[in-house]
């Protein structure tokens, strides 16, 4: 598939919010060793539009967060760029 922006943010055990404009929000859901696991992924061209998407979810005991909560948020890079970052010893 095609990466629908520049912008990233994964946000484990969080349901899918509503729609929001600019960015594409993907939830995926799996099992895990602790039970059903849910992890949500935003992305737009707009780091606004990912955190207007992330305000819009809640955490499992219902209070309101934002991107950085628990969640990481950042640039895409490819793995060959993101390999290139990391130091070298």
């Amino acid at each position: 598939t095609t990466p629908a922006g520049d912008w990233l943010a994964v946000l484990p055990g969080t349901p899918a919010p509503a729609p929001a404009a600019g960015a594409t929000v993907t939830e995926l859901s799996g099992h895990g060793l602790s039970g059903p696991q849910v992890l949500t992924l935003i992305e737009s061209a707009a780091l606004d539009a990912v955190a207007t998407a992330a305000e819009g979810t809640s955490s499992p005991n219902g209070l309101a967060r934002g991107v950085g909560a628990t969640g990481l948020t950042g640039v895409r890079v490819s793995p060959a760029e993101w390999a290139e970052r990391q130091p070298r010893s």
